[in-house]
C-alpha cells in the first residue's frame, strides 16, 4: 500500500515547487514595484527638504532612493533623482561631487537623446564631457551613436579599429 502513495506524493512535491518558484516571482516583482514607490517617494520628500532649505536631507533622500533602485531599469526615475542630488550637492558646495554627477547627467541625456532619435543633441552632450576620468563611457555612447546614424567609420574610430 505504500507504493501507490509514493508517485502522489512525487506529483505533490513537483506541484507544490512549481508553486513556490511563481510565488517567489510574484514577490520579487512585488517588491521591485514596492522599491520604485519608495523611490518615488523618497524623491518627493527630497524636493520638500531642498524647497524647505535642508540640502543634507535632501542629499540623503536622493541617495537612499538611487540605492534603493535595481542596477537595470529605471532610467528616467534614475535622471530625475541625480538631478534632485545635482541640486542638493550644489547648495552644500560640495563641487567635487557635484563634477562626477555632472558627467554622469551629461552622459545619461546622450543616451536619452539618442534613444529618442535625436543625434545632434546626443552629440553635443558628449561633446560637453571633458573629464578624461568618463573617457570609456563617452566613446561607448559615441559608438552607439554612430551605429545608430550609421556612420560606421565613426563608430570605428571609436572603438579604436579605424
Amino acid at each position: 500500500m505504500g507504493e501507490p502513495n509514493q508517485p502522489r506524493e512525487a506529483l505533490s512535491s513537483v506541484i507544490e515547487s512549481q508553486e513556490t518558484i511563481e510565488t517567489q516571482t510574484a514577490y520579487q516583482a512585488r517588491i521591485a514595484a514596492f522599491d520604485s514607490i519608495v523611490a518615488y517617494v523618497l524623491d518627493a520628500l527630497g524636493h520638500a527638504h531642498l524647497y524647505q532649505e535642508e540640502p543634507r536631507k535632501a542629499i540623503a533622500c536622493f541617495k537612499q532612493a538611487l540605492d534603493s533602485l535595481p542596477e537595470k531599469g529605471a532610467e528616467a526615475l534614475r535622471f530625475n533623482l541625480s538631478v534632485g542630488l545635482f541640486y542638493a550637492l550644489s547648495d552644500t558646495q560640495e563641487f567635487a561631487e557635484v563634477a562626477q554627477l555632472t558627467e554622469t547627467l551629461r552622459l545619461s541625456r546622450a543616451a536619452i537623446a539618442r534613444w529618442r532619435g535625436w543625434y545632434e543633441q546626443s552629440r553635443h552632450h558628449l561633446e560637453l564631457v571633458q573629464d578624461r576620468n568618463a573617457q570609456g563611457p563617452v566613446e561607448v555612447q559615441r559608438t552607439h551613436l554612430g551605429l545608430d546614424t550609421q556612420d560606421y567609420q565613426a563608430a570605428e574610430r571609436s572603438l579604436g579599429i579605424a
